[in-house]
C-alpha cells in the first residue's frame, strides 16, 4: 500500500470508567486550539490530509454543506477550495492503480479520481464506481495497486473480500471475490490484512464457533489474478478466551522498523463498557500478546500518517466517549509501542469520530497539528501541538505477560513424556488445563503452583489415558489465559 492515511470509524461502545489511572506527572500536555469553526458542518461527513497534491503541497480534503472542498490550510480561516471532489466523499486513500507513476485517489465509495502528475490534483471527472476500498495495497505482486474490501462474516460459501486488480488503465480494471478453499466450521470474519517486510500478504480472522471459543487466526495468503483461486496456509492461532466474547470491530495495524503490531479493544467480561487495549506482535508469523491496557469509555483508535512528537514514528490516538456536558478527550500515543502505551498529548474537544493529522504553519515555521470534526457537524477543530512533546508514562495496571509452548514434536503419542515450557513476566501462580477441540475440561495439570518467570514441565501423557486426537493446552495465571494446541496420535 502507497501510503496509509487515516479515518476513523468507529463502533459505538457505550462505557464508563472502573477507575482512575494515575499519571507521574500531573497532567498531561494540554494541546493549544489554532482554528475553531461551529455550526458550520465542516467535516461532518469526514476529512483526509493528502501530502504533495497543489503545487507539490499538502491539503485538506473536507467535507462541507457546500460539497467535498480541499483546502490548503496557509492559516486559520483559510478555506479556499483548490480541487472539488465530485463524488461527495472526504475520506480518501491514495494508490498508483494504472502503474504510469502518478499517484491515483480512490473515495470510500470507490470511486478513482486518475493522477495527472504528481504534486497537482488528479482528473476532475472520477471513473464510475468500482468498490468500497477498505485496503489499498499491491496484493498480487504485479506493479499495479489493487483496492480490497472485506466482507463480514463468511457464509458456508466462504466469501471473504473482493478484490479489485489494478491494470494499464483504470477502465480495465476488474474485480473478483475472494473465496476459501475448504469449508467453514465455525463464523469467521476477516479484521485486517498488511504485507510483510518481504512482500507477502497476511490476513487476520476473528475465529469465533459455537459460543465456545473466541480468538484469532493469522494466515498467509496468495492472490493472483480473476481466474486462480486463493490460496490460505493458517500461520497461528490464539485464543484471549475459551469461552467468552472478546473481540471488539475496532482494531488497527501498525507497522514500523521492521515490526507489525495489531492494536486491538477487547472487551473484558463480555461487557462491552468495560475495556482493554491490547497490543499483539505479528512480526514472526505469530500472534504474540505483548500487554494489555484497561482504558475504559473507549470511542475508538486510530492511527495518525505522520509523526506529532517528532520521532519519525507515525503516532496513534483514542477517543474516550463524550461526558455530560458533551465533550470528549482525544488522546495520543507516541509510536513506541513494544513495552506500554506512552502518552504524548490530549486535547478536550467536541464529539466526533473524524480525526487526521496534518502540518500547520504557525507564521514562522510549521508545526505538527491534528484537524478534528463532529459527525453532528456543529464542532471543527484544528489543534496545533507544542514545537517539542515529552513522552510521559503512565501508571497503568500491570498485567503479566504469559506464555505457552509445546516442546515435543507434535503430533505426540499418548505413552510419550509432554515437554511444555511456561512463562510470565510476574511470578505468578498458575493452572495448566486440558480441553477437548469442542471446549469441555477434560483434566487439571498443575493447579496453583508458582511459575516464577520460567518454567519447563515433564507430564508423562500414560499417566492419563488419553485417546488420539486434537485438545487445547490452557495455562491460567489469575485472570489472564493462552492456548496452544496439543495432537496426540
Amino acid at each position: 500500500m502507497k501510503k496509509l492515511l487515516l479515518y476513523f470509524a468507529f463502533a459505538l461502545l457505550l462505557t464508563a470508567p472502573l477507575f482512575a489511572q494515575k499519571p507521574v506527572q500531573d497532567t498531561i500536555p494540554q494541546l493549544k486550539e489554532w482554528w475553531r469553526a461551529d455550526d458550520m458542518f465542516y467535516g461532518k461527513n469526514g476529512m483526509t490530509w493528502l501530502d504533495n497534491f497543489y503545487n507539490g503541497k499538502g491539503v485538506l480534503v473536507v467535507s462541507t454543506p457546500d460539497g467535498v472542498k480541499t483546502w490548503q490550510m496557509r492559516f486559520p480561516g483559510d478555506t479556499e477550495n483548490v480541487f472539488t471532489w465530485q463524488k461527495g466523499s472526504a475520506n480518501i486513500k491514495t494508490g498508483d492503480f494504472n502503474g504510469d507513476g502518478a499517484i491515483d485517489y480512490i473515495d470510500e465509495n470507490g470511486n478513482i479520481y486518475e493522477g495527472i502528475k504528481n504534486g497537482q490534483p488528479p482528473k476532475s471527472e472520477p471513473h464510475s464506481n468500482i468498490g468500497v476500498a477498505n485496503i489499498v495495497a499491491d496484493i498480487n505482486g504485479d506493479g499495479y495497486d489493487d483496492i480490497l474490501a472485506f466482507y463480514g462474516i463468511c457464509n458456508q460459501i466462504g466469501n471473504i473480500a473482493r478484490v479489485c486488480f489494478g491494470a494499464s488503465t483504470i477502465d480495465s480494471m476488474r474485480c473478483n471475490v475472494i473465496l476459501r478453499t475448504n469449508p467453514l466450521d465455525t463464523n469467521q470474519a476477516t479484521m485486517n490484512m498488511y504485507r510483510t517486510s518481504n512482500g507477502t500478504i497476511r490476513f487476520l480472522f476473528r475465529h469465533y464457533k459455537a459460543k465456545s471459543f473466541d480468538g484469532y487466526r493469522l494466515y498467509e495468503v496468495t492472490i493472483k489474478n480473476r481466474t486462480e483461486p486463493a490460496k490460505f496456509i493458517m500461520l497461528d492461532e490464539y485464543y484471549p478466551s475459551k469461552d467468552k466474547a472478546i473481540f471488539r470491530s475496532t482494531n488497527k495495524i501498525y507497522q514500523n522498523g521492521g515490526q507489525t503490531y495489531w492494536l486491538t479493544l477487547e472487551m473484558i467480561n463480555e461487557n462491552a463498557t468495560q475495556t482493554n487495549v491490547t497490543i499483539y506482535n505479528l512480526s514472526n508469523d505469530k500472534i504474540e500478546k505483548l500487554y494489555s491496557t484497561r482504558i475504559d469509555s473507549i470511542g475508538g483508535l486510530g492511527i495518525f500518517n505522520h509523526s506529532i512528537d517528532k520521532d519519525t514514528l507515525p503516532d496513534w490516538c483514542i477517543v474516550h466517549f463524550p461526558n455530560e456536558n458533551g465533550y470528549s478527550d482525544l488522546n495520543f500515543y507516541s509510536g513506541m509501542v513494544r513495552d506500554a502505551l506512552h502518552p504524548i498529548g490530549k486535547y478536550m474537544t467536541c464529539q466526533g469520530p473524524y480525526a487526521v493529522s496534518l502540518p500547520i504553519y504557525n507564521g514562522k515555521s510549521t508545526q505538527n497539528g491534528i484537524a478534528y470534526g463532529a459527525n453532528h457537524g456543529w464542532c471543527f477543530q484544528l489543534i496545533i501541538l507544542p514545537e517539542s512533546i515529552n513522552v510521559i508514562h503512565e501508571d497503568f495496571p500491570s498485567v503479566s505477560i504469559i506464555s505457552m509452548e509445546v516442546i515435543s514434536p507434535q503430533p505426540v503419542s499418548n505413552n510419550q513424556i509432554l515437554q511444555i515450557q511456561l512463562s510470565s513476566s510476574f511470578s505468578d501462580n498458575y493452572e495448566l488445563s486440558l480441553y477437548s477441540y469442542n471446549g469441555s475440561k477434560i483434566l487439571t495439570f498443575n493447579n496453583q503452583q508458582n511459575i516464577n518467570n520460567s518454567k519447563t514441565l515433564s507430564i508423562p501423557l500414560s499417566e492419563y489415558n488419553l485417546s488420539k486426537g486434537v485438545y487445547w493446552l490452557t495455562l491460567t495465571v489469575e485472570k489472564q489465559q493462552v492456548q496452544s494446541k496439543l495432537i496426540i496420535n
